[in-house]
């Protein structure tokens, strides 16, 4: 018999995650942190460095998709280990 071992990239993205629920619970959090980052530069920026609202915004939105990606990576590494059924190993 085969002994799967998981790629080097799914080992970092789970790294000290035992199972499917706690890596959610990392996705999830990473999510609503990605969203929250955006909007509080985005209020910061407008407020207190008195930048435009579109130059605020748009910058936001960028500091929310470059968190955004530890989702993204998340997301790859436990459908990598849904699709592969490696959760109990």
């Amino acid at each position: 018999m085969q002994v799967l071992t998981k790629p080097v990239w799914v080992e970092i993205g789970l790294w000290g995650i035992k199972n499917r629920g706690d890596a959610l619970r990392w996705l999830y959090s990473s999510i609503f942190g990605s969203v929250l980052m955006g909007l509080l530069t985005g209020y910061f920026l407008v407020s207190f460095m008195e930048t435009p609202l579109i130059i605020a915004t748009g910058i936001g939105v960028a500091f929310s998709l470059l968190f955004s990606l530890s989702s993204l990576w998340y997301g790859m590494c436990i459908k990598w280990m849904d699709f592969n059924r490696a959760w109990g190993r």
